[in-house]
């Protein structure tokens, strides 16, 4: 059966809004401002560096307190002081060592059998090193009772914690680093679990029964005694007139201080995170804060964790804005000084600027040249084109389905492109033309067998009003 068409060309415009999308933002560098006490971690390895001079300027006693560890030129350096005499003190959490795939999502590059060997062949007669399940605590202290020096990171002791991810770093004064000391020594001695002897094993320990916890003016921490960085935190938190701004690895919306920044939220309150990559986690901790109004910042290995209050008050701390972090785990922190609050402020305005991804809402695609979703964990590139041209067919047997295949409202359902073209074919059966038949415009009409007869310059748009009382004729093409 031969066919001819006749077509009409419709012009959709996309007008689908496109929900929960991440828009491309910036390309992160982090670069630190000379002589600040706030850093970030960068991959020119000024925070590592630091780590390196303090631990070579040990005269007495250095003493190290990570959740996770990593054999790199740190560990060298506390080998190469040990064996020049100073005493080296390191704290970590013990379930590290026997369930490390528990952290894959902290530090992926994290190798079970790496940990063992160097704590076998660099801790082992050379560290004293105790731990802990619940110490989640980052810092190091150098000379804790005379000329003492520290730094709070929210980094783990690990390269990627170091060179990679979002994380920010505190140098301490000589008053903090000496209040920290006192509260290693607490948790050293009176709240470890574990303690590595001259074999290859650990071997339970119990409190020594000879330190408390001491009284802190600065140095805020979360123990099972004393959870000072929630105080204060809910504390500044409600107290914020207009802005808050942080940045966390984990968010609990239930726990009381998810809860406080939701209800500033609903007061006003304008909300600023930065947030790690991950739909999971996205979805299930700040989907809420989103759906209301915040900015979510994102990339793929955020870890650095921080409050900033109406740009006026701040806090960096270990702590994650969970209930286990501020509640039972340890973890430190402390509140920022007018300087240290501007210096973070410029890191929080740099990474606003160029994190990689923002999270947002929803967005009109025609507002859109591209977006990213997630597609089976990886986060995936959508490119949305000006325009597309599509063709759809159909077989033509009678007038009404000219009309109903032309007519037939129509909406695109390709989220990839701003304006679709469709051109629609309808396909008619040639036929030779009879004789018996009247002639109109661009058509010939045989009454007797009610057949209505396309000519070939036949256009839908022009004759459509002519063609409606025909509706219920066979329709053919001519030959």
């Amino acid at each position: 059966m031969e066919t001819k068409s006749i077509s009409k060309t419709i012009i959709l415009r996309n007008n689908n809004t496109l929900p929960t999308i991440f828009l491309k933002n910036g390309m992160w560098k982090p670069e630190n401002q000379l002589n600040s006490t706030v850093l970030q971690a960068t991959k020119d390895k000024e925070v590592f560096n630091k780590i390196i001079d303090l631990i070579k300027s040990a005269k007495e006693i250095i003493c190290l307190q990570s959740f996770l560890l990593q054999d790199n030129q740190i560990i060298d350096e506390l080998l190469l002081a040990a064996k020049n005499g100073i005493k080296v003190y390191v704290m970590s959490a013990a379930n590290v060592r026997l369930e490390p795939k528990m952290y894959a999502d902290i530090e992926p590059d994290f190798i079970k059998e790496n940990y063992v060997k160097m704590l076998n062949e660099k801790f082992k007669n050379n560290f004293i090193f105790r731990s802990c399940d619940d110490f989640h605590a980052k810092f190091i202290v150098i000379d804790g009772k005379n000329e003492a020096k520290g730094m709070i990171l929210t980094n783990n002791f690990t390269d990627k914690g170091f060179f990679e991810n979002p994380e920010i770093a505190v140098i301490l004064s000589e008053n903090q680093a000496k209040e920290l000391f006192k509260v290693f020594v607490y948790h050293f001695w009176e709240k470890t679990t574990d303690e590595q002897n001259n074999t290859n094993e650990f071997e339970k320990v119990k409190p020594l029964g000879k330190f408390e916890l001491p009284v802190l003016e600065e140095i805020l921490i979360t123990s099972k005694e004393k959870q000072s960085i929630k105080e204060q935190i809910l504390y500044a938190i409600n107290d914020a007139k207009e802005e808050i701004i942080f940045s966390t690895f984990d968010f609990e919306p239930d726990f009381e201080v998810g809860k406080a920044i939701i209800e500033k939220q609903k007061q006003g309150v304008k909300i600023k995170v930065f947030a790690k990559l991950n739909e999971k986690k996205l979805n299930e901790q700040f989907r809420n804060l989103l759906d209301n109004g915040a900015e979510v910042y994102c990339h793929e290995l955020t870890h650095a964790k921080f409050l900033l209050i109406d740009n006026e008050k701040s806090f960096v701390f270990t702590a994650n804005f969970d209930r286990k972090s501020l509640e039972t785990g340890f973890n430190v922190g402390l509140q920022l000084n007018e300087n240290q609050t501007n210096e973070l402020k410029n890191i929080v305005q740099n990474w606003e600027n160029t994190f990689p991804f923002k999270w947002i809402k929803s967005k009109k695609i025609q507002e859109l040249t591209e977006y990213y979703v997630f597609e089976n964990g990886k986060i995936m590139q959508k490119i949305i084109t000006n325009e597309k041209e599509k063709t759809e067919e159909q077989a033509i047997k009678t007038v009404q389905d000219i009309f109903s295949f032309f007519g037939k409202e129509r909406k695109t359902q390709d989220n990839t492109t701003k304006i679709e073209k469709l051109i629609l074919l309808a396909k008619i059966e040639t036929k030779q033309k009879p004789t018996n038949n009247r002639e109109e415009t661009c058509f010939f009409v045989n009454e007797n067998q009610k057949e209505l007869f396309i000519k070939a310059d036949f256009n839908f748009d022009k004759n459509e009003e002519s063609l409606k009382k025909y509706q219920n004729y066979k329709c053919f093409a001519i030959v």
